[in-house]
């Protein structure tokens, strides 16, 4: 069977698309507005494996879904009935219940923009990933119902079947982190979406993924040197390889150093702190959460526990304390708990604050908002598998 085609949409640093690609599917092109973002796929996909058959006619930069719209109208209409998948779930902050969730909330709209590009490229299957908020009714509006419930209409009226939704525990699929996730598929009417859902479900195992599992290679204990791209600060080598995972991950050469494995200044008072909560021997998380309210204002503070998965991670590093070290992950660490190989280099800074919080996607907020390699690429065997049974 020939390989399918793909479109990314939303596609942040391109963890969904990865997941695709390793999976052998051939991506067209993919829409992210954030230029670090873009620049973080780009350079890895594009350039590093050739993951695109990038259209002469659209720049290979940053670009917002409306500006694609309106400047690639009559280019995108000719590639109508060529994608095979199209993929992407909205920006999930204004659907999400742990944040300030509001129902005007301009990306909430955005799924709206994509439903035009569904329009227009009609492709076989529709998947989108979003947070569980996704489908839970707005108190007010909307006649109380949920995004999903608003999306299910416009894709019936679109011609393509009711969204089979279904929460995902991610770490059921090999990533080492209890991450739940809504995964949404439909396909034009005639087509079965329950069967790429039934399909995932079936490719969920027993057994999880610990943190140790998944990051002990690259504790500071192992040794560290100078930053290679920020001066001041130390970076961590690797040690040696102690599980399956991390061989998985090392498998694909990569740089001599963990790419992105910047450690965190913490002052002295501050690590003196984290060492007492990890002090505590406390388990499981909730205990070691107590812990660390007692030593810090900040209530969302969780150390790891080196045998279970991670927490879900967040856009903010030091919502996270390591397991046996006191300090904060590092953005490797946090690709490693997404399903990140190593061989991917994220571009960007580190961090950003304030305002431009809501502008700007840094290292860590690239790694914690993409969906997982591991987890897109078992989405891109069920939809192969239902593909051959006749569902697109």
């Amino acid at each position: 069977m020939a390989s399918l085609s793909f479109v990314d949409v939303f596609a942040g640093a391109g963890g969904f698309s990865l997941g695709l690609h390793e999976a052998g599917m051939r991506g067209l092109f993919a829409v992210e507005k954030d230029p670090m973002a873009f620049s973080t796929l780009y350079h890895n996909l594009a350039r590093k494996r050739g993951a695109f058959d990038w259209p002469a006619w659209l720049p290979a930069a940053p670009m917002a879904i409306e500006d694609l719209l309106r400047g690639h109208g009559h280019e995108l209409g000719r590639m109508r009935g060529k994608v095979d998948v199209m993929v992407g779930g909205p920006p999930c902050q204004g659907f999400s219940v742990a944040g300030r969730r509001q129902e005007g909330d301009e990306r909430n709209q955005l799924f709206r923009e994509y439903m035009k590009l569904v329009r227009i490229l009609g492709p076989g299957f529709i998947v989108l990933e979003n947070v569980p908020g996704f489908a839970v009714p707005f108190p007010a509006g909307g006649g109380g119902r949920s995004y999903l419930q608003l999306l299910a209409t416009e894709l019936a009226e679109a011609g393509y079947e009711e969204p089979a939704a279904r929460m995902v525990d991610f770490s059921r699929l090999g990533v080492p982190q209890s991450r739940k996730r809504l995964v949404v598929v439909s396909t034009p009417k005639g087509g079965d979406p329950e069967k790429v859902q039934e399909a995932i479900e079936k490719r969920q195992r027993r057994g999880r993924v610990g943190a140790a599992a998944a990051i002990s290679d690259l504790l500071r204990s192992h040794g560290e040197v100078p930053s290679p791209d920020s001066r001041g600060f130390a970076a961590g080598v690797y040690g040696r390889v102690e599980s399956g995972y991390q061989a998985a991950m090392r498998k694909v050469p990569g740089p001599a150093l963990p790419d992105s494995h910047r450690f965190a200044k913490h002052g002295r008072e501050v690590a003196r702190r984290l060492q007492r909560v990890l002090g505590s021997h406390a388990t499981p998380w909730a205990a070691w959460k107590a812990a660390a309210r007692g030593e810090s204002r900040k209530s969302t503070m969780t150390p790891l526990v080196p045998s279970l998965p991670a927490p879900t991670l967040t856009t903010l590093p030091d919502d996270h304390i390591h397991y046996s070290e006191p300090r904060i992950l590092t953005v490797r660490e946090y690709a490693r708990l997404q399903s990140f190989p190593d061989w991917f280099e994220f571009l960007g800074k580190y961090t950003t604050g304030g305002q431009l919080r809501r502008h700007e996607v840094p290292r860590y907020s690239q790694v914690a908002n993409a969906v997982p390699p591991v987890v897109s690429r078992e989405i891109a065997l069920a939809v192969e598998h239902a593909s051959v049974g006749g569902a697109g």
